[in-house]
């Protein structure tokens, strides 16, 4: 995994899913940023936002969780949110690109929270994001030490982000909500890792299925889902995983899922 860098980006505003969404439908793929920004702000696209609020959610928000280098393709990513699928399917999607441009965000879910669940603790309140943080600053993975009105902001909008995409629920005390990835986000998932040169039994046990708190057992399951639907050749025995690919790629896996919403 390549060096960690934590930001305090979260306190910024969290899931922003209004203003993500708002954006996604009206970008095209291979558009400058430069160009995209200058258009955003010329038709006002976020509504009452201030110019600077709205280059800050470009600058901070949108391009870091959509045109950084190994994140999905947003080309792909749109085409899947522009198709009809649920409110859970999206909000999972846009949630996967948040935590693949956060790092805050994926360690907080992967690394503390994902624990938590699978050990029983229900419910969840700015402390611990403030616990997660400290034992950041404890190992010298922040430095300089944030102040304590930082670390209190960007609890809160680790916690309420999370919140945002599905993965909690409540308000000042959060608690967990039960872990479910859709079939057409697991497959999405499934063929981006592969684009990544990810494969065999390395795809069940992926970090990246805890940012939606999933053991390896539920990944099989999922994989005998896909299996039945067609999505994928799944074959497992003593411990050997094979996957036999329907699609060449993410790209053509979308166009299969989105056609299927037709």
């Amino acid at each position: 995994m390549s060096p960690r860098r934590y930001t305090s980006n979260a306190m910024k505003g969290g899931a922003m899913l209004r203003e993500t969404l708002a954006l996604l439908r009206e970008w095209k793929p291979g558009t400058e940023p430069e160009a995209f920004a200058s258009q955003v702000i010329a038709r006002n696209t976020l509504g009452k936002a201030t110019r600077a609020r709205m280059s800050d959610i470009l600058r901070r928000i949108f391009f870091r969780r959509f045109t950084a280098p190994g994140a999905p393709p947003t080309a792909q990513t749109q085409a899947m949110i522009l198709s009809g699928f649920s409110e859970t399917v999206v909000t999972r999607l846009l949630y996967l690109h948040a935590a693949l441009a956060d790092d805050l965000l994926y360690d907080f879910a992967t690394l503390y929270l994902d624990p938590l669940y699978h050990g029983g603790r229900w419910q969840l309140d700015t402390s611990d994001g403030m616990r997660f943080i400290d034992r950041l600053i404890a190992e010298g993975a922040i430095a300089p030490p944030w102040s304590e009105n930082i670390k209190v902001k960007t609890a809160r909008g680790l916690l309420a982000a999370l919140r945002d995409f599905g993965l909690l629920e409540g308000r000042a005390v959060k608690t967990f909500a039960a872990a479910h990835l859709p079939l057409p986000v697991f497959v999405y998932v499934t063929y981006y890792l592969r684009d990544q040169g990810v494969v065999g039994a390395r795809l069940v046990s992926h970090p990246h299925w805890k940012l939606f708190f999933l053991t390896p057992g539920d990944v099989e399951r999922l994989f005998a889902e896909a299996h039945q639907e067609g999505h994928v050749g799944y074959y497992a025995a003593g411990g050997t995983v094979r996957v036999e690919w329907s699609y060449d790629g993410l790209a053509s896996a979308v166009r299969a899922l989105t056609q299927a919403t037709h």
